[in-house]
């Protein structure tokens, strides 16, 4: 399989993403009813998060990257092709071992497989694409490298915490939530900028370069926020405010820059992708509306005690953020088919059930914070409304499978 189409890699990425996400309806449906084979629900969560953030985000991003700043021919080099071929690999290992036995031998040696080809990516990355273009169009590209080498630390902590036994220590989940923080402000955040940059026309922008010095150090400063609740002393709360401060003042720059290019996208973009990215910049904002309104001791208490708006606000950010942008990108590259009308159920249908699930996660959350209980039928709701979902991602596969086999079935087609 020397010469190896690109959108293979999509293609893979897209299975990935379904099986997270169906993966998450068993987590719904455990609320609801019983399920004897299921596997234990911390296993499929642990499963669940790893298939999504590795297998479906980052390896994408992955792709990307290198297509957009080394194109086509990097892709089907021996180097790149290996180096994600054992990703999907390495993802296939965590999935199998995370819902066999959680942490082990298994789904360590996944997550050790994945975090060594990261720094192989990052090392080859930075040299292929230093020796192609001058230092100040790189800024995006080298700080998601940084950023992705920093959250990999805490991946060989948590590792390590596992090993020696510490798995509910407050050690533990501060070294997820360093992860977290660093693969989610600092990796995909800056590396999909980076994709947006050298993608979207016009898009290396002044205004961009001032967005991204503000952008580094507040992703630095919030981290702090992540600390707070194993040790809530207030000059830690001063940090994370000082780093949201800053972010508001990156999103000044940023959509200052979006509505100067948004225009010129208009012409140039097919009307789903600029849909999308209104979504997707909608999506943005809202994350850090979000992450300020955490300057606030007591709301800062409420977002780490009620876990709805955790896995709320996790989902804005893989969901509504950064998986549309990946479609989007796939719509753009004909990766997936405009002209069939599974693209416009699949993306309805995923948006749809990104927007219930959130309305249904955040407004559960509030109830429980304003101590007014529950909504009739949460459980059984909220699990109809995941269902949409995988509903949606099924569907952009099939979309993908069909578009593939009619451009295999009529080459010409594509070469025009």
């Amino acid at each position: 399989m020397h010469h190896m189409k690109e959108d293979t890699w999509f293609g893979l990425a897209l299975v990935n993403f379904l099986t997270a996400a169906v993966l998450g309806i068993l987590m719904r449906y455990a609320f609801v009813g019983e399920m004897d084979w299921m596997p234990p629900y911390r296993q499929v969560l642990l499963a669940h998060s790893h298939v999504v953030m590795l297998g479906w985000l980052s390896q994408t991003i992955v792709v990307l990257l290198v297509l957009v700043y080394l194109g086509q021919e990097a892709l089907s080099q021996s180097f790149y092709r290996t180096l994600i071929g054992l990703h999907q690999l390495s993802i296939l290992i965590m999935l199998v071992g995370f819902l066999k036995e959680g942490y082990g031998v298994i789904s360590i040696a996944g997550t050790t497989l994945q975090g060594l080809l990261s720094y192989g990516f990052i090392l080859r990355f930075y040299m292929d694409v230093r020796s192609k273009y001058p230092r100040q169009e790189l800024t995006w590209v080298y700080s998601a490298l940084v950023f992705q080498f920093i959250a990999l630390l805490g991946i060989w902590m948590i590792a390590r915490i596992m090993v020696i036994g510490g798995g509910k220590s407050a050690l533990y989940y501060e070294s997820v939530q360093f992860y977290l923080h660093f693969l989610i402000n600092g990796w995909f955040t800056f590396a999909v900028l980076a994709i947006v940059v050298r993608w979207l026309p016009d898009s290396g922008s002044t205004l961009l370069r001032k967005a991204w010095i503000w952008l580094v150090f507040s992703c630095l400063l919030t981290f702090a926020l992540a600390i707070t609740w194993a040790n809530p002393k207030p000059w830690i709360f001063w940090i994370n405010s000082l780093g949201v401060v800053l972010q508001w003042i990156a999103l000044y720059f940023l959509m200052r820059w979006f509505g100067n290019v948004v225009g010129k996208w208009k012409q140039q973009l097919a009307k789903p992708i600029y849909f999308l990215f209104i979504l997707i910049f909608l999506a943005f904002f809202l994350k850090i509306v979000i992450q300020s309104a955490v300057i606030l001791p007591v709301i800062a208490k409420v977002a780490y005690t009620i876990r709805n708006f955790v896995i709320g606000f996790l989902h804005l950010i893989f969901l509504a953020f950064l998986s549309l942008f990946l479609l989007a990108f796939g719509v753009q590259k004909s990766w997936l088919s405009k002209d069939h009308w599974s693209l416009y159920w699949g993306l309805g249908t995923l948006i749809g059930g990104i927007l219930a699930t959130e309305l249904m996660l955040f407004g559960q959350g509030i109830l429980q914070w304003a101590a007014w209980g529950f909504m009739p039928h949460y459980y059984e709701w909220l699990f109809a409304f995941s269902c949409l979902l995988p509903l949606g991602v099924l569907l952009l596969l099939a979309n993908y499978l069909v578009h593939r086999f009619r451009s295999s079935a009529h080459p010409t087609k594509l070469a025009e």
